[in-house]
Formats: structure tokens, C-alpha cells, sequence
């Protein structure tokens, strides 16, 4: 969908893949507890660990992510486009940012790149 997008309004476009998404999502403290075994060879045999962040794997984790992305998206002043919950674009319609789990793709105009590069650096 969005190189169709970009094609047809000639948008430059700015790929990225998100490394361990997931981690940078913190799980909530409300909900229920995650723990795990250590891995072998750790000095205290037998003990257990909480898991604080979002892991692959764990049913919730993309619901986690999906919610700390897109908060950082409206923190750089992008809107959600409702038809499509993975659509974000400016107050002033110049810049989209699509993304599926953790591939991202920032369109934009020649002309509106240091706007863009600012969501960018915004998002790193």
C-alpha cells in the first residue's frame, strides 16, 4: 500500500526495520506476571525473574508495541488517519508513516525532507 501511495503523489520514501521491537515496549505493571527460569550455567540455580519488557513470543507483546509506537507518533505531532490504524500523517498532511509491526516507511515530498528527517531522528 504505501509504494502505491508514494508513487501516485511522487513521495520520496524512508525504510526502516525496527531491531527487537518488542523490548522497547515495557509490559504493565497491573497486568498479570510474566517469570522465567534462568538460563543454565547462572550462579543461583533454580530462581525465578520477572519479565519487565515486551518479549517475542508473549501474547501481548505486539498490542505493547503497537502502543508505544504509536504514542511516540502522536508525541511528534502525527495523527492517526482512522480509516487505517497503521497510517500516521502531519497536522499539515505532508509526511505519512506507515508501518507494520516493526517495518516502517516515512513518505514525503523533496522538499518537506528536513521534516521529515526530524520524525526520523524523532523515532530513533
Amino acid at each position: 500500500m504505501g509504494i502505491a501511495i508514494a508513487a501516485h503523489f511522487d513521495l520520496e520514501v524512508k525504510q526502516y526495520d525496527v531491531i527487537n521491537a518488542f523490548i522497547y515496549a515495557s509490559r504493565q505493571s497491573d497486568g498479570p506476571a510474566v517469570t522465567c527460569h534462568m538460563p543454565d550455567g547462572f550462579p543461583m540455580p533454580g530462581m525465578l525473574v520477572e519479565v519487565k519488557q515486551a518479549l517475542y513470543g508473549l501474547v501481548d507483546s505486539p498490542s505493547l508495541w503497537y502502543k508505544e509506537f504509536t504514542s511516540t507518533l502522536v508525541k511528534l505531532k502525527l495523527e492517526p488517519i482512522k480509516e487505517e490504524p497503521c497510517m500516521y500523517i502531519t497536522v499539515d498532511r505532508k509526511i505519512f508513516v506507515i508501518f507494520f509491526i516493526d517495518d516502517i516507511q516515512i513518505m514525503y515530498h523533496k522538499d518537506d525532507e528536513d521534516q521529515a528527517q526530524a520524525i526520523t531522528d524523532g523515532i530513533h
